[in-house]
């Protein structure tokens, strides 16, 4: 019996697609993976709206790597960006390019830059900041103490309440819970990160940092992706490597 070539890449790919089916399966099984589902377009190129994940739990990764972890404003939402900033880091974002420590970062081929500097929505016009023009800002680490004031309010609000404690101004005086505070001393760190599709996602640039205790993972692999406009699978995606290492 004669198999067209059409039929024999589908096959192949169906194969592959049960082997990172079983794959991941095992892997959650075990407890060191988990797999989430990506619903909007926010990190293409590199992670496509309906690609399935496979994320290893773990807290141990490096600028440019993908991660998973729970929104800063408590709900609990999972999202994926890219880390760029890790604890203690200075991040500095002009004519869309990325400073890390007053160095310029590496290019990454999949980012999608805005070609536009102002969004409506954008909540750190006072500083004169847009999307593409953004900070500098110092990421969290243990022990870094940053002056209360109404710009450091708004980028380290959502750190400062993850470590239990509300800012708040009354009369020009900042206060911690109730204790009036000049400054506040973080217990511990924070993230930076960033969507991939710049001009659309809603990132570190809107609401802060990243708690390192709601991180959940690094992302390893697509397991399953489909196409929700063309309802179709995506089947060259299937076993796509997201981060290069494990």
């Amino acid at each position: 019996m004669n198999i067209s070539k059409k039929t024999r890449h589908r096959i192949l790919n169906v194969l592959l697609w049960l082997c990172v089916l079983v794959l991941s399966v095992r892997l959650v099984q075990r407890r060191i993976a988990d797999i989430c589902l990506v619903p909007t377009d926010s990190m293409e190129n590199a992670i496509m709206a309906g690609d399935r994940l496979v994320v290893r739990k773990t807290q141990e990764f490096d600028r440019g790597d993908v991660i998973v972890f729970n929104h800063p404003d408590g709900t609990n939402l999972q999202l994926v960006k890219r880390c760029i900033g890790l604890p203690g880091d200075t991040v500095r974002i002009v004519r869309s390019a990325i400073y890390i420590n007053g160095r310029i970062a590496a290019a990454i081929p999949t980012v999608r830059k805005c070609p536009w500097d102002f969004s409506l929505d954008f909540p750190l016009r006072s500083l004169g900041w847009d999307i593409n023009n953004y900070g500098p800002v110092v990421a969290p680490a243990k022990g870094l103490s940053v002056p209360l004031d109404s710009a450091n309010v708004n980028l380290y609000r959502n750190m400062i309440r993850a470590e239990d404690h509300e800012v708040s101004c009354t009369n020009g005086v900042f206060y911690i819970d109730t204790e009036p505070a000049g400054e506040y001393t973080f217990r511990s760190g924070g993230y930076f990160v960033l969507g991939d599709n710049r001009g659309n996602s809603l990132d570190s640039r809107y609401w802060g940092f990243v708690p390192e205790e709601l991180v959940l993972g690094k992302v390893w692999m697509v397991y399953f992706s489909r196409d929700a406009v063309r309802r179709s699978i995506r089947w060259e995606r299937i076993g796509f490597m997201v981060n290069d290492s494990w």
